[in-house]
């Protein structure tokens, strides 16, 4: 029996008639993904309304290896084969290198992403359609996203129009120019299931950083916000399921993996104008790899990582100090909480550990 679409739909009225069509290509990465979950994305796609553009989903399986996910794959491309392709990997590589064949594959101007356990809320393509209608010289459509819980509740995230001005403002969106775009997310995060994005600057940007395990959709938004605005929606245009064995709950999340898009990003040349907030990120970055190898009891490492934050911000010598004073404490009963004193992000307990 199909697993039911859950219900991703905001209140709002139908996309006017006059409102362009879009032609969009949309990359899935797909590496033994539950069939239910992956059937649903793709439900989620299909039901759209493009208004009379074409549209294909390019599943990229990335050499998955358990049979279901196999089986689905194939069953999707048969049941259609007009709207669904398979590009299937020899071997393993990671997001990135998954979705540059997916780019590669692309038959569409428009590129929309989304990941195999996550969805697209029913009216995102109406939107993006009455946001091309008002400015239809935009490169790049984004939005905030929500999190789908267990009982199937949205619960929306912050958006970057309340971090940043934008520069304009319309009925269905709100500019953000490059320059205050860029600053902004070179220390914040936006998912990539949220945008869609011209193809050409997909390709002019140098599509995904294949060195990456962590952090190349992030990377690559900050090349993008070089060369193009976005426009913002008004409402959420994608749908996150957190997924307990996900890759931001493995083991590699603990290692170097995880600050080399931060270390990429402040030796790019092109990105020269945001090193200062670049090298504020990296900071916090070094302090989050301390404080959760230190939460999961690699001391080791939580201190190599400690050091690598103070040597990237010298001035901040006492949180260093501070950080450095806990491994006496490691056994206090509240050590999560002044942890969390060092540094505010998420507190991550392995759920993979080799």
């Amino acid at each position: 029996m199909t697993a039911p679409l859950p219900n991703t739909s905001l209140a709002g009225t139908p996309a006017p008639a006059e409102a362009p069509a879009l032609d969009v290509s949309v990359v899935c990465p797909v590496f033994n993904t539950r069939p239910a979950l992956l059937e649903q994305a793709v439900r989620s796609v299909l039901a759209q309304d493009f208004g009379g553009g074409a549209v294909e989903i390019v599943l990229v399986d990335d050499a998955s290896t358990a049979a279901p996910t196999q089986a689905s794959l194939a069953e999707l491309e048969a049941r259609h084969p007009a709207t669904v392709r398979v590009v299937r990997l020899d071997r393993n590589g990671g997001p990135a290198r998954a979705r540059n064949a997916g780019l590669a594959a692309a038959a569409h101007p428009w590129i929309g992403f989304v990941d195999a356990d996550d969805l697209w809320p029913a009216h995102k393509m109406q939107d993006a359609r009455r946001i091309l209608e008002a400015s239809p010289d935009a490169g790049w459509i984004a939005g905030n996203f929500a999190v789908l819980d267990a009982s199937d509740r949205l619960e929306p995230s912050v958006p970057l129009t309340r971090k940043c001005a934008p520069a304009a403002s319309g009925e269905w969106s709100q500019r953000i120019d490059s320059a205050t775009l860029a600053r902004t997310l070179a220390n914040d995060w936006m998912h990539l299931g949220t945008s869609l994005v011209r193809k050409t600057l997909l390709q002019a940007a140098g599509g995904f950083d294949e060195r990456l395990t962590y952090g190349e959709d992030w990377l690559l938004f900050l090349k993008l916000a070089t060369l193009t605005p976005v426009e913002y929606s008004r409402r959420e245009t994608y749908v996150l399921r957190r997924q307990e064995g996900s890759m931001m709950r493995s083991a590699a999340r603990m290692t170097r993996r995880f600050s080399r898009s931060s270390e990429i990003a402040a030796a790019d040349p092109a990105l020269r104008g945001v090193r200062r907030e670049i090298r504020w990120f990296r900071y916090k970055v070094y302090k989050d790899l301390a404080m959760n190898n230190f939460v999961n009891a690699h001391y080791p490492r939580a201190w190599y990582f400690a050091t690598r934050a103070l040597a990237v911000s010298p001035d901040e010598y006492r949180e260093y100090a501070f950080f450095l004073g806990l491994f006496a404490k490691r056994r206090h009963p509240d050590i999560g909480a002044l942890l969390f004193r060092y540094s505010k992000t998420e507190q991550v307990r392995l759920t993979d550990i080799p």
